[in-house]
């Protein structure tokens, strides 16, 4: 579903996309693959990013933070501290 989640994201269908990258979470979250999990945030917070939802795409972000710290993601929380960086300069917040 991820796969289709970016597929749609770039024929630029966000409703598509934030719904297959959503339900990609929910399958992740219940077979408990953090890292997989870790991976289909970056994806949604792109796509929400991508189509205007800054908000929520720092939602992502911080949650991504989190997330990369309980696993020991030191790529991940170096990516997404950069994500929500771009994220919140772009709302003008930084």
């Amino acid at each position: 579903m991820g796969s289709l989640g970016e597929a749609h994201r770039l024929l630029r269908d966000p409703k598509q996309a934030i719904e297959f990258h959503e339900k990609r979470l929910q399958i992740e979250k219940e077979i408990g693959n953090r890292y997989k999990e870790n991976q289909v945030i970056v994806n949604l917070g792109a796509a929400l990013a991508n189509f205007g939802n800054i908000p929520k795409a720092i939602e992502c972000y911080q949650q991504l933070l989190i997330l990369a710290q309980t696993i020991d993601d030191v790529r991940g929380i170096t990516f997404n501290s950069y994500n929500l960086t771009i994220a919140l300069f772009n709302l003008g917040r930084l």
